[in-house]
């Protein structure tokens, strides 16, 4: 885990005033909206990386059933019509 620190001084012989407080207040507005975004680019990579992981299992199973699919058509080629949705409905045997 990786843990990043500001620190911001104020000399103890100068007046804390408006000028500085509003300085204060704009830089903090700005680290976090930089943090922010950062941790928003993060965790959209990580989504991605996981969309890409899942996209890939189910590439991976959609090749084996076909070419279980394409076995099992090719075994029994010429002996069966099938309908469109795949299903058998005449055969020669």
């Amino acid at each position: 885990m990786e843990i990043n620190l500001t620190i911001l001084g104020h000399n103890p012989r100068r007046r804390y005033n408006e000028p500085g407080s509003q300085f204060v207040n704009t830089l903090r507005a700005q680290l976090a909206a930089g943090m922010a975004g950062f941790l928003l680019r993060d965790d959209e990579r990580r989504r991605q990386e996981l969309i890409d992981a899942l996209r890939l299992e189910k590439d991976k199973e959609l090749i084996q059933l076909l070419e279980k699919r394409t076995k099992d058509l090719r075994e029994t080629e010429g002996t069966h019509i099938y309908n469109t949705l795949g299903r058998r409905y005449m055969s020669f045997e």
